[in-house]
C-alpha cells in the first residue's frame, strides 16, 4: 500500500471517527435529557430567570419559599428565630361539634373538698368527612275542594336537568366538578359512593354527564365560541386524548382536545373541542372567520394559518427558551455556567423581567417599553445567535435551539407590535396542563360523545373559574336554572361573565342544602 492510499484511508477513518463522536454526543445528550425528565426536577427555572406569574407551584416549592422568607425575622440589633406558632387554620363559618372532657376526679387532693368548675380551656381542631350523601325529599302540595266539581290541584313540578331521574342537580354538579376539576375518574366516584352504601354505577354517571353536557353545556359553549371568534387575539394549543371506540380507528389511536382561549375584555372564554384529527384542516375549521393574532407554538398547522392575510402568528417564547433549557440540562454541570445555552437563557431572562415589571402598566407604557427596551434586546439576541450559528456549534442540543430561534425569529417578536399580546402562550398551556392532570387519572374516554362531553365540561369549568366563580356553586345553579330556559336569552344570562359570583351564591343558598 503506497503513501497516497494510506493518507486516503487515514482521512476516511478520521471522518468516520468524527461522525461516530457526533452520534455519541447526540446519544449522550438525549440520554441526559431523558434522565433529567424522568428522575429530576421538571422545573424550567434558571438562575437569573424572572418567571411570569402563575398558580401551579407545588407544595414543596411553597414550603421552601416560606422557610427562606419567613423563618428568620430581622430586628435592628440581632436576628432571631420566628415563632413557630401556626397561622389560624380554622374558619369561623364552619359548624362546631363540642366534645366535653371531664377531669378524672373532682375531689381536691389537698382538702378533699369538691372542686367547682371555672372557665374551661377550649381547643379547636379542623375535621372533615368523606363525601356526604343525603336525600332531597320533594313534597308537592295537593289541594281539593269540597264541591267535588274541581279535580284536585297539585303544586307545579320544576323542570329537571334529567327529567324523571332520581339524581339531583347538586349531585350532578358535584360529580362533574370532581371529575373535570379535581381529576377523579368515574370508577373512583363509584367507589366513593359505595363507601357510603350508595349504589351508583359509573356507566350511569357517564350517561348523565353526556346528557347534561349536550342539553345545557353545549349551548353555553356555542356562545363562548362566538365570543372567542369575535375578538382579534386568540391563544391556541392542543393536547391528546385517547378515545377507545372511534369508528374506523384503533383503540390505541390518539385524538385531540383543541384549546382556544380568547374573547373581548370582560367576556374572556376558554373553549375546548374534541376532534379525532390534529390536522391543519381541523385547526382552520376551528378558527374559520377569525381575523387577528393567533398565539401558539410553532406547530405547522398554526404556521399555515399565519399565511392568510387576515392572521398573524405570535409564537410562544416559552417553547424557544425551553429548547435552550434542555440543552443546558444535558451539559455536564461544570460546563453549564457560561455555556452558549446559559448565555441564551440569561438573555431571555432580561426579556421576561421586562414583561414582569410592566405587567400592571397601562397599554401605552407597555408598548413604549417594548419599543425602547425589549426590541434592542431582541436585535442583540438575534445578532448573537446568527454569529454563533455561523461559527458552528458543537453541542447538538444547543445547535438545535439556536436553529429554532433563528427560524422563527419573526413570529417570536410579533408580540412587540401590540401591548395586548403576551410573550408566551402560557395561558393556553395552563389549560392543557389541567386537562393532562385529569387525563392522567381517567386515562381515556370510551366514545366520541363522551369526548365531546368532556370538552364541554372542561370549557364551562375553566371559563367559570376565569371569571371568579366557585365551580360547584356555578354548576349547581346553571343545572338548576337552565332547564327552565326556553330561548337563547335564558342561556345568555347564565354565561360566566353575565352572572356575578354574588348572584350565583344567592341562588345556590336557595337550593336544598344540608
Amino acid at each position: 500500500m503506497n503513501m497516497q492510499e494510506l493518507w486516503a484511508e487515514n482521512a476516511a477513518l478520521k471522518k468516520e471517527l468524527s461522525s461516530t463522536k457526533s452520534q455519541l454526543e447526540v446519544a449522550e445528550a438525549r440520554c441526559a435529557l431523558l434522565s433529567q425528565q424522568k428522575f429530576k426536577s421538571k422545573s424550567e427555572k434558571h438562575p437569573g430567570q424572572t418567571e411570569l406569574d402563575f398558580d401551579l407551584n407545588e407544595a414543596e416549592v411553597l414550603v421552601d419559599q416560606q422557610t427562606t422568607d419567613e423563618e428568620l425575622q430581622v430586628v435592628p440589633e440581632h436576628t432571631r428565630a420566628k415563632s413557630k406558632r401556626q397561622p389560624k387554620l380554622i374558619p369561623d363559618h364552619l359548624p362546631r361539634v363540642e366534645v366535653h372532657h371531664s377531669c378524672d376526679s373532682a375531689v381536691c387532693p389537698c382538702c378533699n373538698e369538691t372542686m367547682q368548675p371555672i372557665t374551661p380551656i377550649e381547643q379547636e381542631q379542623l375535621a372533615c368527612l368523606p363525601s356526604k350523601f343525603y336525600v332531597i325529599k320533594h313534597v308537592y302540595e295537593k289541594l281539593s275542594c269540597k264541591c267535588k266539581a274541581q279535580a284536585p290541584i297539585e303544586a307545579k313540578r320544576p323542570k329537571r336537568a334529567i327529567p324523571g331521574s332520581q339524581i339531583s342537580e347538586l349531585a350532578l354538579a358535584t360529580w362533574i366538578e370532581q371529575k373535570y376539576d379535581q381529576g377523579l375518574p368515574l370508577y373512583r366516584l363509584e367507589r366513593i359512593a359505595k363507601g357510603a352504601n350508595v349504589e351508583v354505577a359509573r356507566e350511569s354517571l357517564a350517561r348523565w354527564i353526556i346528557q347534561v353536557s349536550k342539553n345545557y353545556f353545549q349551548p353555553l359553549v356555542n356562545l363562548m365560541n362566538d365570543a372567542v371568534l369575535s375578538y382579534d387575539i386568540v391563544c391556541v394549543d392542543e393536547t391528546s386524548l385517547q378515545v377507545l371506540r372511534e369508528p374506523g380507528r384503533a383503540a390505541e389511536s390518539k385524538s385531540q382536545l383543541w384549546i382556544r382561549r380568547g374573547g373581548p375584555p370582560g367576556q374572556e372564554s376558554i373553549v375546548l373541542d374534541y376532534s379525532p384529527s390534529r390536522s391543519a384542516a381541523t385547526c382552520e375549521s376551528l378558527l374559520s372567520g377569525f381575523q387577528g393574532y393567533v398565539v401558539s407554538d410553532a406547530y405547522a398547522a398554526y404556521l399555515k394559518l399565519g399565511k392568510q392575510e387576515t392572521i398573524d402568528n405570535v409564537l410562544c417564547s416559552d417553547h424557544a427558551r425551553r429548547k435552550f433549557k434542555e440543552a443546558y440540562d444535558t451539559l455536564d454541570k461544570k460546563a453549564r455556567k457560561g455555556s452558549l445555552a446559559d448565555q441564551a437563557l440569561q438573555r431571555y431572562g432580561k426579556l421576561y423581567k421586562l414583561e414582569q415589571d410592566y405587567k400592571k402598566a397601562d397599554l401605552s407604557h407597555r408598548l413604549q417599553m417594548r419599543e425602547q427596551q425589549a426590541k434592542p434586546l431582541w436585535d442583540a439576541f438575534m445578532a448573537w445567535a446568527a454569529k454563533i450559528q455561523g461559527q458552528g456549534v458543537a453541542h447538538h442540543k444547543t445547535a438545535q435551539a439556536i436553529a429554532y430561534l433563528l427560524k422563527h425569529k419573526a413570529g417570536l417578536q410579533t408580540y412587540l407590535q401590540d401591548a395586548r399580546l403576551p410573550i408566551s402562550n402560557i395561558a393556553a398551556e395552563h389549560v392543557a396542563k389541567h386537562v393532562a392532570v385529569a387525563r392522567k387519572n381517567f386515562l381515556f374516554v370510551c366514545t366520541p360523545s363522551g369526548a365531546q362531553a368532556s370538552a364541554n365540561c372542561f370549557s364551562v369549568i375553566q371559563t367559570a373559574k376565569l371569571h371568579g366563580h366557585h365551580v360547584h356553586k356555578y354548576l349547581a345553579v346553571i343545572l338548576t336554572e337552565l332547564p327552565k330556559a326556553d330561548n337563547p336569552d335564558g342561556f345568555e344570562q347564565f354565561l360566566p361573565w353575565n352572572i356575578s359570583a354574588e348572584k350565583v351564591n344567592e341562588l345556590y343558598q336557595k337550593l336544598p342544602l344540608i
